[in-house]
């Protein structure tokens, strides 16, 4: 079976952690995973902690061009040029200017904007006490800090049975429960992404 490999940062720095961040990934991807494997393809999410370790990964995965390689790293902060420019400025990762900008993706500015995307996602999983007016409505999400999104995050879950928001221990879950399409319509680097593996899977169904 033909692959395609989607290197993430984050999961942490153990084999459990990461497992778990990719098994949320995949099912947040679930519609795209499933058009690769009914086309006989396999859409594989490798969360790989640190994002110099997701640069790095994809990298050598590329060179070795056994399969088809996707990555994608938090922003960190505002977007104002394509993924290989703000990628290339804010970590000195030069070595992207070579590589078609449809593998390179970013969250925009934190994957936690993915999540308050959806704060009925947030409500399924929080339940009681969660408040949600602390939640950015903003309609440019992507343009929100990300300070401000971890912050408005915890402050808007801290009193929920689960408490405050922890990547590690509610990212999977959370994932799972986002609704792409809600997270599509809100942050544009997302809608990206959809497409460029809607598109990396047309184009490995061609490939010989």
């Amino acid at each position: 079976m033909r692959v395609i490999e989607l290197y993430m940062e984050g999961g942490g720095g153990t084999v459990d952690s990461r497992r778990l961040l990719r098994v949320g990934m995949e099912q947040f991807l679930g519609k795209l995973r499933t058009a690769a494997r009914e086309k006989g393809l396999e859409l594989r999410v490798v969360c790989c902690g640190g994002r110099r370790e997701a640069h790095s990964r994809y990298a050598a995965a590329r060179a070795k061009a056994e399969c088809s390689v996707l990555m994608l790293v938090d922003s960190e902060n505002a977007v104002e040029e394509d993924s290989r420019e703000h990628l290339a400025r804010q970590d000195n990762w030069a070595d992207l200017a070579s590589v078609p900008v449809e593998e390179i993706h970013m969250m925009v500015q934190v994957m936690e904007t993915w999540l308050i995307a959806d704060q009925s996602a947030l409500q399924r999983y929080y339940g009681h006490g969660l408040r949600d007016k602390e939640i950015p409505g903003d309609e440019d999400l992507e343009g929100v800090p990300k300070a401000d999104i971890l912050s408005a995050l915890h402050r808007a879950t801290m009193h929920t049975q689960k408490g405050g928001y922890r990547k590690i221990s509610h990212a999977r879950r959370l994932l799972e429960l986002t609704h792409a399409g809600t997270v599509r319509a809100r942050c544009g680097h997302c809608e990206l992404l959809f497409k460029a593996l809607a598109s990396t899977i047309e184009a490995t169904l061609r490939t010989p």
